[in-house]
């Protein structure tokens, strides 16, 4: 059972408004208590809405009690026709919608029985009354964004400002789309720009403008359908028309129009389960959020409501907010079960991979993928999608040419992409290129509440078995940033954890001449890279202390070195891999030299950890060190003067 939290308001509820009226104003003139108020509803719910769960634990299978949902216009659906089977059970021939499968809609519930199934965690970024209009409208426009293949270089149209339109805008720029708005008022030009949208026209003034770059998808949103006439000549060839309007009108569109210029009339419904999911998740990572207006669930506020929607003066979402004081006693007690943060979720690891390397393999298993739960301490520090654009400029900027062990290309077509959703690691990945960027002031302790939270992030992952690439170079960053503000012991303890992690990755064997990962080569080049870094780390923390024993072995003559930069970042597979002991080129790039420096500081390591027997053979190993030293220092500036390069951390390890 679930105690609402928020209803929303919409036209479509003028339909059930006298029962929903009777029903109330009765039970306020008896002056029953609450269990008989939510008898009345106790297995009806509003068309949207956002609720607490109160239903004992045992019960339930992906939510606990106490856990903020969600629920949108399907309430159930067969489960084994093809359009379930399909992920789509939306179009079920059994589907359970509202306003036909339960036409008591109770409306004005205070309490509701829900399938589990059907139900939607809110992502702790979104509060509740923000999560009731996405349930209905946010679920509708982003099918049709998402289930249609519209792409991030489409032109997009939006007819319409409101309930529907407002958030079309805002999905569809944070997709990276050309929103182009169409509106009868233009005193929502300036609405529309602030949501997103780049171009706005109104009727009038699509009369007087000529040469309109054609749109590839017209999400129609308003109230009645259009005058196609104007905007079909709008389309561009093989365009997509949708119309979400709740319309019962004939949809007359000149067929001679359509077949002359390919455009199609896509209907689109509400979005199946998946697609609602990476609704609520999209919107909250990129703030979207709906316009609201909020009246309280009073008969005077829901008498309101339902003049408003006569009237047709609700905009946006309305919501109808349930007072906290209404509320019964077991959803107060209840209430201290919320979680204040959301914990990492992530599918058990399997202890084979440790246990029986053979039997991990043997058996086919796989390491769990990251989850797409984020913690809300972790996606406030992390800020808005300008900002994390901002932060990881600055960081390829000033920070990656000099140590490039993340692949540039995929952290812009991946990791920066407003598209890709943002799993755990991911997010801890971009939290530490923010703690690497910052720069103290004064005697500013290095110790700061950001330091503390990618820490903590870092250990809540590794505690739930998260697994990846990304992991290790957020570890690498994290000690980079120690390592530079001298926080110890943290940095030797994360060298070793850097270290470990990518020993079990096999990221060390990448470094031998054989791929027998199966990936591209530009993705073993990465974790090459990221195993070459951990070397290079791991003896700069030994230079006050050679003798010390190394997290990591000393890589061999035959290992492979890093790819020339540039190639790397351009996707250029080069003709051969060169490895330490091949013959030095002149273009070998910034991060092959640090490596070729970082072998050689390993052999000063062992040279002058120990002397042997014989003095003479001593004194030359040292000699020829010295030379070999000196001969890369020189090579190194003869390529930065070719090539336009700087070599200064290559250089500072041979004089180490």
């Amino acid at each position: 059972m679930c105690t609402i939290l928020f209803l929303k308001a919409l036209r479509s509820k003028l339909s059930s408004k006298k029962k929903d009226l009777s029903a109330l104003e009765y039970f306020k003139s008896k002056k029953a208590p609450a269990e008989m108020g939510y008898e009345f509803t106790v297995y009806k719910g509003g068309k949207d809405g956002v609720v607490k769960s109160t239903t004992h634990r045992d019960e339930l299978k992906d939510s606990e009690v106490g856990d903020r949902v969600g629920w949108g216009f399907e309430h159930d659906s067969c489960g084994h026709c093809n359009e379930c089977l399909t992920g789509r059970e939306t179009y079920c021939s059994e589907r359970h919608i509202y306003g036909s499968s339960n036409l008591d809609q109770g409306s004005l519930a205070s309490h509701a029985v829900w399938l589990e199934s059907f139900l939607f965690l809110i992502p702790e970024r979104l509060s509740s009354e923000e999560a009731a209009p996405l349930m209905c409208a946010g679920a509708t426009v982003f099918n049709a964004l998402n289930g249609h293949n519209v792409k991030a270089y489409h032109r997009v149209g939006i007819l319409g400002v409101g309930g529907l339109g407002h958030l079309a805008i805002q999905f569809a720029s944070k997709m990276g789309c050309e929103v182009v708005v169409f509106s009868t008022t233009a005193s929502k030009k300036a609405e529309a720009l602030q949501f997103g949208a780049r171009e706005f026209y109104t009727a009038a003034e699509l009369e007087a403008t000529e040469n309109i770059r054609p749109i590839d998808h017209l999400l129609v949103t308003t109230n009645t359908l259009p005058n196609w006439d104007i905007y079909l000549p709008l389309m561009a060839k093989g365009g997509t028309i949708y119309p979400l309007t709740v319309s019962f009108d004939k949809l007359e569109v000149p067929a001679l129009a359509l077949n002359m210029s390919g455009v199609r009339v896509q209907g689109s419904f509400i979005a199946p389960k998946h697609l609602h999911r990476r609704m609520l998740d999209f919107a909250a990572y990129h703030e979207i959020k709906p316009v609201l207006q909020k009246w309280p669930m009073t008969l005077q506020g829901i008498k309101e409501v339902f003049k408003r929607l006569d009237e047709n003066t609700m905009r946006t979402g309305g919501l109808c907010e349930y007072p906290s004081a209404s509320q019964p006693s077991t959803v107060q007690s209840s209430s201290t079960a919320l979680h204040t943060q959301q914990q990492v979720v992530q599918q058990p690891f399997p202890p084979a991979f440790f246990l029986d390397i053979d039997i991990f393999r043997q058996a086919q298993l796989e390491l769990p993928r990251p989850g797409l739960a984020v913690p809300l301490y972790v996606s406030d520090l992390l800020g808005g999608d300008s900002e994390v654009r901002k932060v990881a400029t600055t960081f390829f900027n000033n920070i990656h040419p000099w140590m490039p062990f993340i692949s540039k290309t995929w952290a812009y077509k991946h990791l920066l992409s407003p598209l890709s959703p943002v799993y755990a690691d991911s997010a801890l990945l971009l939290l530490s290129i923010r703690l690497i960027n910052w720069i103290p002031s004064g005697s500013a302790n290095p110790k700061t509440p950001l330091y503390t939270a990618v820490k903590r992030y870092f250990f809540e992952l590794e505690s739930a078995g998260s697994f990846s690439i990304r992991v290790v170079q957020a570890g690498l960053l994290v000690l980079l940033y120690e390592l530079g503000h001298c926080i110890y012991p943290a940095a030797y303890m994360s060298v070793g954890t850097c270290a470990r992690h990518a020993v079990a990755l096999g990221f060390d064997e990448d470094l031998k001449q054989a791929n027998t990962t199966g990936l591209p080569w530009d993705k073993v080049e990465e974790r090459r890279r990221v195993w070459w870094a951990i070397l290079i780390l791991d003896r700069f923390m030994n230079l006050g202390n050679p003798p010390r024993m190394l997290a990591t072995a000393d890589p061999e003559p035959g290992d492979i070195l890093p790819a020339d930069d540039t190639s790397w970042e351009q996707g250029l597979l080069s003709s051969g891999p060169s490895t330490i002991g091949s013959q030095s080129q002149l273009r070998m790039g910034r991060f092959a030299r640090f490596a070729q420096a970082t072998y050689l500081l390993g052999q000063v390591f062992k040279h002058v950890s120990g002397q042997s027997g014989d003095d003479a053979f001593y004194e030359q190993e040292g000699a020829q060190l010295n030379r070999t030293l000196h001969a890369l220092v020189h090579l190194s500036q003869s390529e930065a003067e070719t090539r336009k390069l700087e070599f200064c951390t290559q250089t500072a390890v041979c004089y180490w």
